[in-house]
């Protein structure tokens, strides 16, 4: 088992000696696909799909490099070759289909909560026009009636449980863009069910990982935002850790194997 302290620690260790190359290497995927999404946000005609595009094919891609870079970089000196680890023509469009699968299946839960707000919308639509054109005819707005107040708590119990089941699919899917990093040739769908399996029973431990950085975001933003940009390395580094206890984890009880993930020789292992 693992604990949050632990992993910070092990963070702290490794970025002592490559936090300057962390921070480039992260600035570095920052600009190119900040770069890309400006450009064609400007393009007339095509700047919805153009920023689907980016996504697919430049940022899942880089997202994975730049996973990739710290994972290496625990154990060897760093080289920002490879953030582009996932550009190699027997990885690419791998890497691209599980990491679109993952977003895919964020998004269809994200619908949830999306429908409690639509649900919600509507009555509250309906009740503003009956307002208009019923006994309040010279003002528009909310009539709150019973049957809108019913339907407000119905659609807030449905935004809360859906918020819910969508942190804590995204926690049980997070560890696949990881699990690429060994073995970009896994499959969607095996990647997925890995990554739901090392996060079994251990979400609630990594949700109040993630719950431990705020303090340290919330002053990066008093900042004008420059304190997040330094604080990205320490978050990277700390979930890099994770994933290396959640893998060892994963190889001990057997969820996985050493050649799935092509860890030989075998891998590094957790400070």
């Amino acid at each position: 088992m693992w604990t949050r302290a632990e992993l910070k620690a092990n963070a702290k260790i490794v970025l002592k000696r490559t936090y300057w190359e962390s921070l480039v290497a992260y600035i570095i995927t920052f600009v190119i696909i900040s770069a890309a999404s400006s450009l064609v946000a400007f393009i007339p005609f095509i700047n919805f799909f153009g920023s689907i595009g980016v996504s697919l094919f430049l940022a899942f891609p880089l997202t994975v490099g730049l996973y990739f870079f710290y994972l290496r970089a625990r154990t060897s000196q760093p080289h920002m070759k490879n953030l582009f680890f996932a550009f190699n023509e027997r990885n690419y469009m791998t890497v691209v289909a599980a990491m679109a699968w993952q977003y895919l299946f964020t998004f269809l839960w994200s619908l949830i909560p999306a429908a409690g707000f639509i649900i919600f919308a509507t009555n509250a639509l309906a009740s503003s026009l009956s307002g208009f054109y019923g006994y309040r005819p010279f003002a528009v707005g909310l009539v709150f009636t019973p049957g809108l107040i019913v339907a407000a708590i119905f659609c807030g119990v449905i935004v809360v449980a859906g918020m819910i089941i969508v942190v804590m699919k995204g926690i049980a899917y997070s560890m696949t863009p990881f699990i690429l990093t060994d073995n970009p040739n896994i499959g969607y769908a095996r990647a997925l069910k890995l990554s739901i399996q090392m996060t079994d029973g251990q979400k609630w431990e990594i949700f109040m990982l993630s719950l431990s950085f705020i303090g340290w975001a919330l002053l990066g933003i008093l900042l004008l935002f420059v304190g997040v940009l330094f604080l990205t390395p320490y978050i990277l580094a700390t979930y890099s850790e994770l994933y290396l206890r959640l893998r060892d984890n994963a190889l001990r009880t057997g969820l996985t194997t050493p050649q799935e993930l092509n860890l030989t020789p075998p891998p590094p292992q957790a400070f």
